[in-house]
């Protein structure tokens, strides 16, 4: 089974995914371990940079260089990306 990769979001919905602020994330890796959440190492580093602090990924996120490219990647690899 293939595994869902989370683009990054605008900053402020990324500040509550990297900080832990969204349970909904872990309520869904509880329920299936078929699904994987990246978060974007270039966001980190932005917002990084912007605030001179560490920011916190959530424990069931393992992070990416570039977010845009794992999607990239992804849709090379017959993923579909479907917008909101």
């Amino acid at each position: 089974m293939g595994s869902l990769d989370l683009r990054s979001r605008p900053e402020h919905a990324a500040r509550r995914h990297l900080a832990g602020e969204g349970p909904h994330i872990k309520a869904i890796a509880d329920k299936t371990s078929s699904i994987s959440f990246k978060a974007c190492g270039n966001t980190q580093d932005n917002m990084h940079s912007a605030e001179h602090k560490e920011i916190p990924l959530v424990a069931q996120a393992t992070l990416v260089k570039s977010g845009v490219v794992r999607v990239m990647e992804l849709q090379e690899q017959g993923w579909t990306y479907v917008r909101p």
